[in-house]
Parts: structure tokens; sequence; C-alpha cells
């Protein structure tokens, strides 16, 4: 990967993709559906990341792949994103996966803390697609 140097603080994990590739690599996902209808995509708002990311000092977010149980009410057996934020403790400035923990159940924080929206808890219920698809 090449050297960052719009960014510090990045650790290089990412890399852009062009509007062809994100095509091709949505349009693969959709094919492997088949007929199944599954979600596409979710929306979340920056306001909400941002609060996750605060409300537990964290410095990273892991995404997590998962499935509602066929009994929920809104998604019944969809798929979906669950985000997790994480701290690297090893290098706090330069925060790396490898090295970054979950934050989950709020013993990572020193109390008396905050029990605000997002300590200690993960995050979902993000809108899907579809039925909410705009591109």
């Amino acid at each position: 990967m090449s050297e960052n140097t719009t960014n510090p603080l990045s650790t290089d994990n990412c890399e852009p993709l062009s509007s062809e590739q994100f095509a091709s690599m949505t349009a693969n996902y959709k094919t492997s559906l088949g007929t199944n209808v599954d979600t596409e995509s979710i929306w979340v708002s920056i306001y909400d990341i941002l609060d996750l990311i605060s409300h537990n000092r964290a410095n990273g977010i892991r995404i997590y792949y998962g499935r509602h149980d066929d009994n929920h009410e809104q998604w019944p057996g969809r798929h979906n994103l669950i985000f997790v934020a994480t701290r690297d403790t090893d290098n706090p400035h330069n925060p790396s996966g490898d090295n970054s923990v979950d934050l989950l159940g709020g013993e990572h924080l020193d109390p008396p803390f905050d029990k605000a929206k997002f300590t200690g808890l993960s995050m979902d219920g993000a809108p899907m697609c579809p039925p909410r698809c705009k591109t």
C-alpha cells in the first residue's frame, strides 16, 4: 500500500474504490443473493458514529456481519451490520485492528462515567435497503 500523506493517523488499511469498482462489487453481491431478498445497504448518520466513538472514548470501529432472528418484527432473517467501538491502547495515535479490542459492557471506562446512548453498547437499527434504496 502507498504511504498516506493526507492523514498522519491513518493505518493505510483502507483503499478508495472507483465508481466502477463500487458498481462491480455491489453487483456481485446482488447476484450472489439469487432470488433471495436481503439487505443491500444500510445508512448511518455521522452523528451516531461520532456518538459511538465519543461515548466509549474509542479510536476505531469494528463492523460485524449479523443476521436478525427469523421472528424479528421488522427485518426477519435479514443480514445486518453491527458497529462496535474499539480501542487500541498499544498505539492510540495510530490505531490498528490487530491491537484493538471491542469496547462492550462499559468496563473500559473509569467510573464515574456518563451512561450515554452508546456507552458500552454496539450499534444496530440503521435503515436498511430494500425497502429504502436511494443511490
